[in-house]
């Protein structure tokens, strides 16, 4: 240990979460407490003071993404050799429920209506890997009638957040209505432009992929 303790180049190790899953701000009223807090930069810098205090500078954390929106990363395997992975992954918190209800995960990986699956979603379509893509158990694009109670929740809850953010043009008007922008130790016009493209990425995702009952009900052309 003791030699450990006296390395001069550190390890690094690195996380992947990114865009506004891993600052926490409130997505919709689900996202307020749910979101991957033990992403966030500030939980990642009291982690990093802990490993210091541990082990010495040995091991750096790094969260490469941060700035990046989920579109932008899943666009990085838009590339030959790595498109069918995408078929491989698994985004949805709810595919043990789905085995309960006797749906063949092999067939259908995704519940397709939970805010993890949404953003999974259009974050596919930006990325241009729509047909690489896995089976979802629903369809959050569908026709209106047909979309569970609660997906359309979120689908509204959601659209209240781009509205919102559509309304601010600067840092300092998107921290008069989200003060969670601001995160010590990171620039936060990274992180309200990432914001920003999200918004932009989740409502083209609707306009060209939603049924016009759907696009009609949230206010969409």
């Amino acid at each position: 240990m003791g030699k450990y303790l006296k390395l001069e180049n550190p390890a690094y190790e690195f996380i992947f979460e990114n865009g506004v899953l891993a600052i926490n701000i409130p997505l919709t009223q689900s996202r307020v407490y749910s979101n991957t807090r033990t992403a966030h930069p500030h939980f990642l810098g009291m982690y990093q003071q802990l490993l210091d205090l541990l082990f010495g500078r040995c091991v750096k954390i790094e969260n490469p993404f941060l700035a990046k929106t989920k579109g932008e990363v899943v666009k990085l395997l838009d590339a030959n050799g790595f498109r069918d992975l995408v078929k491989t992954t698994i985004s949805c918190p709810n595919i043990t429920p789905l085995r309960w209800k006797g749906v063949k995960i092999g067939k259908k990986r995704h519940c397709g209506i939970c805010f993890p699956c949404v953003v999974r979603r259009l974050s596919i379509h930006y990325a241009n890997l729509w047909g690489n893509d896995t089976r979802y158990a629903k369809n959050i694009a569908a026709d209106y009638s047909k979309i569970p109670k609660e997906a359309k929740e979120l689908l509204f809850e959601m659209m209240e957040f781009s509205r919102e953010m559509d309304k601010c043009s600067t840092v300092d008007d998107v921290f008069n209505v989200f003060p969670q922008f601001f995160v010590e130790d990171v620039d936060p016009a990274l992180l309200f432009d990432m914001a920003k493209r999200h918004v932009a990425q989740f409502k083209d995702f609707l306009v060209k992929r939603a049924h016009q009952t759907l696009r009609q009900n949230l206010g969409l052309p």
